[in-house]
């Protein structure tokens, strides 16, 4: 909770840069992840120049050169576990596979937890979490792992 805090306090300034100063109309930002939509290319590059040096000499901090990219919506982009794609108008979001590997080690994890420490109450929790908060993407593929790897392995050590 405590760097939750601190990465809005921090960079609360540089926030309100990029919406006031740069005139980035579409912003989202969570923690030290951040996307800039907009419909012009140059803009986006004197931005990612303009937030560059902002980072650097105010924030002693550097953007990730692997992470950091101008690209077109259509060919899609990755945030926070999920990828985006605008086709026909329509935005398209789904779980990247990553993802999936996570969901999967998680609940192998948890399993193991559970079938050695015989607490139920935080596994379940978990696997419960992971089973509603996908709301976006293959939320059936999901539960299909869930059931997989957690529901059918309990019913196999019965």
């Amino acid at each position: 909770m405590t760097s939750q805090f601190l990465s809005i306090f921090y960079l609360y300034e540089l926030d309100h840069y990029i919406v006031n100063n740069l005139h980035i109309k579409y912003y989202i930002r969570y923690m030290d992840d951040f996307v800039l939509i907009h419909h012009d290319k140059d803009v986006l590059k004197q931005a990612l120049k303009k937030i560059e040096k902002i980072l650097e000499s105010i924030y002693k901090l550097k953007l990730n050169a692997k992470k950091t990219k101008i690209i077109s919506i259509k060919e899609g982009f990755s945030f926070l576990g999920y990828t985006y794609k605008v086709i026909n108008n329509k935005t398209i979001v789904k779980i990247r596979k990553e993802s999936y590997e996570n969901i999967k080690k998680k609940i192998k994890e948890i399993h193991y937890r559970y079938k050695y420490q015989k607490n139920i109450s935080k596994p379940f929790m978990s696997i419960m979490s992971y089973w509603y908060n996908r709301k976006y993407g293959s939320q059936l593929r999901v539960r299909r792992i869930i059931n997989r790897f957690w529901f059918k392995r309990l019913e196999y050590e019965k």
